[in-house]
């Protein structure tokens, strides 16, 4: 982001409505699960981190011609430009659209992978726009479509409208930043005409799975909702603009609630602890402390900016990954009808992988919860294969 990029940056946050996974108690889980165990998971003991064979985007289908070796081929730059991806639940699909912007990609393709299959493999769902298109701090190239941008925390699965959804585009190519949302149609490859969607309020930083709703979070201390069946956004609360809800945050499906945990502003400036609990419709915000451990005395001094975190519905906890160093933890947040929550971390088993470092670039929303396998896939560059991290039994 050739630095500044942490100063603008625009909320979000998702809806209070109940969902369908399951409970630690082991209720109801999300539909949609296709019948058996993909190959490349059968076997894998619980929280085993795992390369899933094959997956590296540079030189796939997905990216054509680039070479892998090279960690500044065009695909690395750009997934790894701080930007996340959407995760579609139904079918485990991960997508990456329009990531890049600023000074570090101008591509605004499409591309996708299905995790419950044998054999994981990248499509490009949409080319990118033809260079003599592309025109620098604009929302929308000559072509009409989405221009390349810092894609943040904001790309969401919206099953109601069946679409991908990038609400705002924040760090356009060049370095400007717009209110505009888009939706690309996975059914038709195409993403829909300028100004089809409602103007994002924030930066968008979490969505309910089933209702796709979606919250975003300013550094004003506003919280804003996006209501997928009416595409309208509203303001349900100002919070105290000296300790806004800073990112990453996630939505808890079995008590209706957000939660955001940050040091400092979430994007590498300040060391405060922010860490807050949303509940009545994002209406009302508590502070919540974390009871000391060794495990929150190890992520304080770790730090960790542009994280991911998740709610892991089967286990009925949060968990918190940067991936900013080799090694970094996965962090495990508890929560509780009280104010005081356990951090402690995953223990790995053994023969783990250790994931490649994201770096300063980032991590965001590169971590994502698969109902249907019971785990996390994980992202951190296109040179090398995605992981995949069982945390319950399928």
């Amino acid at each position: 982001c050739n630095g500044g990029c942490a100063a603008l940056w625009p909320p979000m946050m998702a809806t209070a409505t109940a969902d369908s996974y399951s409970a630690a108690s082991g209720a109801t889980v999300y539909a949609g699960r296709s019948s058996g165990i993909p190959a490349w998971l059968a076997g894998v003991p619980l929280n085993k981190l795992i390369e899933i064979p094959n997956t590296r985007l540079a030189g796939s289908a997905g990216a054509p011609g680039e070479d892998y070796t090279d960690p500044f081929c065009a695909s690395n730059r750009s997934i790894r430009a701080y930007s996340g991806v959407a995760f579609r639940h139904d079918l485990s699909e991960l997508w990456l659209a329009a990531v890049g912007g600023h000074a570090d990609s101008s591509d605004n393709s499409v591309r996708s992978i299905r995790l419950d299959a044998d054999a994981p493999a990248w499509q490009m769902r949409h080319v990118q726009s033809a260079e003599e298109d592309k025109v620098m701090n604009a929302p929308y190239y000559l072509d009409g479509l989405p221009s390349s941008r810092h894609v943040y925390w904001s790309a969401h699965w919206c099953e109601p409208r069946n679409r991908i959804m990038l609400h705002g585009s924040r760090y356009c190519w060049g370095a400007t930043t717009f209110v505009d949302s888009n939706g690309f149609n996975p059914d038709t490859n195409a993403w829909d005409a300028a100004g089809t969607w409602s103007d994002a309020a924030a930066t968008a930083m979490c969505a309910e799975r089933v209702s796709g709703n979606v919250w975003a979070a300013s550094q004003q201390g506003h919280l804003y909702k996006w209501t997928a069946s009416t595409d309208t956004w509203a303001l349900t609360a100002t919070f105290d603009s000296s300790f806004p809800c800073y990112p990453p945050m996630a939505y808890d499906s079995l008590r209706d609630q957000l939660f955001t945990l940050a040091v400092g502003d979430g994007e590498a400036t300040g060391s405060a602890v922010s860490c807050y609990r949303i509940t009545a419709n994002g209406t009302t915000r508590t502070n919540i402390t974390i009871a000391s451990s060794a495990a929150y005395t190890a992520w304080q001094a770790a730090a960790g900016a542009y994280a991911s975190m998740e709610y892991d519905p089967i286990n009925d906890r949060f968990i918190w990954y940067a991936a900013m160093n080799s090694g970094d933890s996965f962090y495990v947040i508890t929560p509780n009808s009280g104010t005081t929550w356990d951090m402690s971390t995953i223990s790995l088993a053994s023969g783990s992988v250790t994931p490649t470092a994201i770096g300063n670039s980032g991590l965001m929303s590169k971590l994502r919860y698969t109902p249907n396998l019971k785990g996390f896939m994980l992202m951190t560059n296109s040179t090398g294969n995605l992981y995949f991290l069982p945390t319950a039994q399928l």
